[in-house]
């Protein structure tokens, strides 16, 4: 009969209900005289749980006043608080104060216990339930100011697995603040993210794919109508960002999707793809007509092709009908999700119709 390991017990369980009541409440009002009264009688109080699992370190560190934050968290971890304890959403008190957006001066009180406690209790690597980190919680909850000082502060090569600047800036998109999400898109670490050529020079990726990719956050962008978003995310990968626009626009166009009209600049930023492509494929045809009797240009096989010999009329038609091969086998199957025939399919799905961001997502 094997052994088996028991829960720990709660040292507070046994503490009577009121008295964590009244101490939790004193925590919330900022009363640190009757805090400290209270720890005094019963230094177990440091430690007792609200029904939500959280511990008073919670409550202290999100309380609006900064100072008085500061000094409760320091009395507090005098009194044997337990600075790694987590609460139902899995959160620790650093994950916790993030979320709540909180000063500065209370992440650094945080991390001086850290480092007072041996260090290792709290990281930047740590996240919730929802896999979201420090950053990601800041971001999603739009306070700009936190999430750019923590993008500052933390190494997203070291961290890239949970602070990847991809999931940083849908994080912030999804708050539907355009303000926020153009702070965020604009530190330094989200621009290299976007310039880089190889994602994977971050480190703790694994396989080919990726969750949060310059396409989901053009996607992103796309479906809250992000359009100056857009336009900056444009200027920093044209190539990914147009294609990306292009793909997404044309899907929600065939699926009908009852939603707000596109902006007419995000439509714009997708029709420059297709204005590329059409040109990267009838280029060497427009210069045959044009400069035909060169002898460079001279191949008979050109010269013999039809678009070189049409009417200029007819010619223009014909380039101006041309769409990518993925877009009119979607187009074609949209009633069957399932079974997408797409050429570009990856997997047996349509690449932008059944979606799976991969590592050399939407690469031109």
């Amino acid at each position: 009969m094997g052994f088996r390991m028991q829960k720990p017990v709660d040292p507070t369980r046994l503490l009577d209900r009121a008295l964590r009541k009244c101490f939790h409440e004193s925590v919330r009002t900022g009363d640190i005289t009757a805090m400290r009264q209270k720890l005094e009688k019963e230094p177990l109080l440091s430690q007792a749980r609200t029904s939500d699992r959280q511990t008073p370190l919670f409550l202290a560190a999100a309380h609006p006043d900064t100072s008085r934050a500061v000094q409760m968290i320091d009395l507090l971890m005098n009194n044997e608080a337990i600075l790694g304890s987590r609460d139902l959403s899995k959160r620790h008190v650093l994950l916790y104060a993030c979320h709540h957006g909180v000063e500065w001066e209370v992440v650094q009180c945080l991390w001086k216990w850290n480092a007072a406690k041996g260090g290792g209790i709290i990281k930047w690597s740590h996240c919730d339930e929802g896999t979201n980190s420090s950053l990601v919680l800041a971001c999603q909850g739009g306070h700009t100011r936190l999430a750019l000082r923590l993008l500052d502060e933390i190494d997203v090569e070291e961290y890239a697995r949970q602070n990847d600047p991809f999931h940083v800036l849908e994080a912030a998109i999804s708050t539907d603040d355009e303000i926020h999400a153009m702070a965020i898109a604009e530190h330094p670490k989200v621009i290299d993210g976007f310039q880089a050529r190889d994602h994977f020079r971050y480190k703790g990726f694994c396989g080919s794919f990726l969750s949060h990719t310059v396409s989901t956050c053009t996607e992103a962008a796309i479906r809250h109508n992000m359009s100056e978003l857009l336009v900056l995310m444009n200027g920093l990968n044209h190539e990914k960002v147009c294609k990306a626009a292009w793909h997404f626009t044309h899907r929600l166009v065939i699926r009908s999707d009852d939603r707000e009209p596109i902006k007419p600049v995000i439509l714009g930023i997708a029709d420059t793809f297709l204005s590329d492509w059409r040109w990267s494929q009838s280029k060497i045809y427009l210069l045959v007509r044009q400069h035909g009797s060169k002898p460079e240009m001279a191949s008979p096989k050109l010269q013999s092709h039809l678009l070189v010999r049409l009417p200029d009329g007819p010619f223009r038609c014909v380039i101006e009908f041309l769409t990518p091969r993925s877009f009119q086998d979607a187009a074609r199957d949209c009633g069957l999700l399932s079974s997408c025939a797409c050429i570009d399919s990856v997997f047996g799905n349509c690449p932008w119709h059944m979606y799976s961001p991969k590592a050399n997502d939407y690469n031109v």
